[in-house]
C-alpha cells in the first residue's frame, strides 16, 4: 500500500505542518509526498496520474490529520474503495453549526455514523488498483478530482465504505458572517 501525499509549500504552512506531524507518526508506510505548486491547479491530478492503478493507495491531503487507527483501518478493510470521515471546510454547505462531512448520498451530505456513501472528498481515501481502471479526465484540477473520480468508481464498483471515527480536517477556511447567523445564500 502506498501512501500519497501532495503538499504546496509556503500555503497555509501551519495546516500542512499539522499534517507532516501526524504523518510521521504513522508506523510501516510507504509515503511518497508529492509537491503542487502554488497556483497549479493540474499539478496534483497530473502526479497522481503516475500512480494511478499501478498499485493500492491511500490519499492523504496536505491538511489532514490522519492517526495510525485510521490508517490501520485503511490498510485492514476488506472494501476495494473507502474513505475516512472528516468535516469539510467550504462554508457554503453548512448552516445552523450542523457538521458537514466530506461525503454525500442522494446528493445530501451524510450524517455521522453513516457507512455508505455515493461520492467522497479524497482527503483520506483508500483505493486499490482495481478500481483505479476508470482514467482520470484529462486536465481536470484538484478541486473536481475527487468528485468526477469518486462518482465514476460508485457507478462501477459500488457504494464508497465510510470509516469512522472521523480524522481532524485543519483547514481553516473563511468561513463568511452570514454563516453564523443562520442564513442560507
Amino acid at each position: 500500500m502506498l501512501l500519497l501525499h501532495p503538499y504546496t509549500p509556503g500555503v497555509r504552512e501551519h495546516e500542512q505542518q499539522k499534517c507532516r506531524a501526524a504523518l510521521d507518526l504513522l508506523h510501516s508506510v510507504n509515503r511518497v509526498d508529492i509537491l503542487c505548486p502554488y497556483g497549479e491547479s493540474l499539478a496534483w491530478p497530473t502526479a497522481i496520474t503516475g500512480y494511478w492503478g499501478t498499485q493500492d493507495l491511500i490519499i492523504c491531503e496536505h491538511d489532514i490529520g490522519i492517526t495510525q487507527e485510521a490508517y490501520d483501518g485503511l490498510c485492514d478493510c476488506e472494501y476495494s474503495h473507502c474513505a475516512v470521515a472528516y468535516k469539510i471546510h467550504q462554508p457554503y454547505v453548512q448552516t445552523n453549526h450542523a457538521p458537514v462531512y466530506c461525503a454525500m448520498v442522494d446528493y445530501k451530505f451524510i450524517q455521522e455514523g453513516c457507512e455508505h456513501a455515493d461520492s467522497v472528498g479524497f482527503g483520506l481515501v483508500k483505493l486499490r488498483a482495481n478500481v483505479m481502471g476508470i482514467p482520470i479526465p484529462e486536465r481536470l484540477s484538484w478541486s473536481n478530482l475527487d468528485s468526477k473520480c469518486s462518482y465514476a468508481i460508485r457507478i462501477q464498483f459500488g457504494p464508497w465504505h465510510i470509516h469512522w471515527p472521523e480524522v481532524p480536517h485543519y483547514h481553516e477556511g473563511h468561513k463568511p458572517k452570514w454563516l453564523f447567523e443562520g442564513e442560507h445564500r
